[in-house]
């Protein structure tokens, strides 16, 4: 089946309340500008000091005048959408179920009812979308400098879809009696 990323049934119009849509820019100056400012934006929040100190307003503001700048250029333009997050919630939902506890205890079966609310939440919301073993690379969860030089190469060696068995298809749960 084919992947679908970004649609919904509200339209940009009603996303924004009502406010009509500007046209993004096609115009390769424009894009090129709004990637530098999204780098720019991105080191600032990688400056970020880790802990609890008290809030930096400077970077504060620095990150606000950059993300405001982008949006000017992009008014539509947002790091992630709600295909993602749904993405993120059914992983999650995989992520909590408690292997040291027994399969049907009690807190698994909240985890699997979760795990189907997330899953008809996001076919109802994405009819075609799957995941495939792409997805789970994308979405890793181990960010140490090794791992990721290993999704790299990996990536690199490695067709994304086309050689990867579907969710749909009983190969992929063979197995699991």
């Amino acid at each position: 089946m084919k992947k679908f990323f970004r649609m919904s049934s509200k339209t940009e119009s009603e996303k924004l309340g009502g406010m009509t849509v500007p046209k993004r820019s096609h115009d390769p100056a424009i894009i090129q500008k709004k990637f530098e400012l999204i780098a720019k934006l991105l080191t600032l929040v990688n400056s970020l000091p880790p802990g609890t100190e008290a809030p930096n307003y400077l970077i504060m503001r620095k990150i606000f005048s950059i993300k405001k700048e982008i949006h000017d250029l992009d008014l539509m333009w947002r790091l992630t959408d709600e295909f993602y997050f749904q993405e993120y919630g059914v992983l999650s939902s995989i992520d909590l179920i408690n292997t040291r506890k027994p399969w049907n205890a009690a807190i698994n079966t909240i985890r699997y009812m979760d795990l189907q609310r997330d899953l008809m939440t996001m076919r109802e919301k994405f009819p075609e979308w799957e995941f495939t073993l792409s997805d789970v690379r994308k979405h890793s969860t181990c960010k140490c400098s090794e791992c990721q030089k290993q999704k790299l190469l990996t990536a690199k060696e490695e067709p994304l879809s086309k050689d990867e068995p579907s969710s749909s298809s009983s190969s992929s749960i063979e197995g699991l009696d």
